[in-house]
């Protein structure tokens, strides 16, 4: 009798003892996190994007060389930002008891509110289309992210996902056929809802 009194005592006490340990990571944890308290960046403000010509094998491109309009993707991702603030992750259950939880991807603080591409140059598509300087040319595009097959309106895209992550990646696509070779020079203007811009500026579109 007193020795099952000793094992249940001994059983309770390693169960206090497990209870003040952190629970490792491999168990609770699909991610390389890291066991205890994680600092992880919460929000932040975006400084400046980058911009790339690729073709739709992914392979980057020289924009001075036409390429078939079907063929050929500018893509753009998050280049600079600014951290604003950090947060620590959650600690929930037994007290004592730390759980090792998957990082929280970091976001803009600032959501996309609208975004244009604006004609710099002056040109005439093989259909007699003229593109005048200054003219927005939104509707001859359609953007997604990068990883997704199918593009959309840009007004579409914006309805459905205007937070911004450290990590997206988007493509624009040129979906009219422009009958002959041209070279489309355009800037990417980011608006968000705060009013604050950022602008991708001189890009080109070689196709044919």
């Amino acid at each position: 009798m007193r020795k099952t009194y000793k094992n249940s005592l001994a059983t309770a006490f390693l169960f206090m003892l497990l209870a003040l340990l952190p629970i490792s990571c491999d168990i609770v944890c699909n991610d390389t996190c890291g066991c205890g308290s994680q600092t992880q960046v919460n929000d932040f403000k975006i400084i400046s994007f980058e911009m790339l010509t690729v073709n739709t094998q992914g392979e980057e491109v020289n924009p001075e060389i036409p390429q078939p309009y079907q063929q050929i993707l500018k893509t753009f991702k998050i280049k600079d930002i600014e951290v604003l603030s950090n947060i620590e992750s959650s600690t929930f259950g037994v007290p004592g008891v730390v759980y090792a939880c998957s990082p929280i991807p970091p976001k803009s603080q600032e959501r996309l509110e609208d975004l244009k591409l604006f004609n710099l140059k002056e040109v005439t598509l093989g259909d007699g289309t003229v593109l005048k300087a200054g003219d927005i040319l939104n509707d001859l595009f359609q953007i997604n992210y990068y990883f997704v097959s199918e593009t959309k309106p840009i007004e579409e895209f914006l309805s459905e996902n205007n937070t911004l992550y450290l990590d997206d990646y988007y493509k624009l696509t040129f979906i009219k056929d422009p009958k002959k070779e041209v070279i489309i020079e355009f800037s990417l203007q980011l608006i968000f809802e705060n009013g604050r811009t950022i602008s991708v500026n001189n890009e080109q579109l070689n196709i044919k």
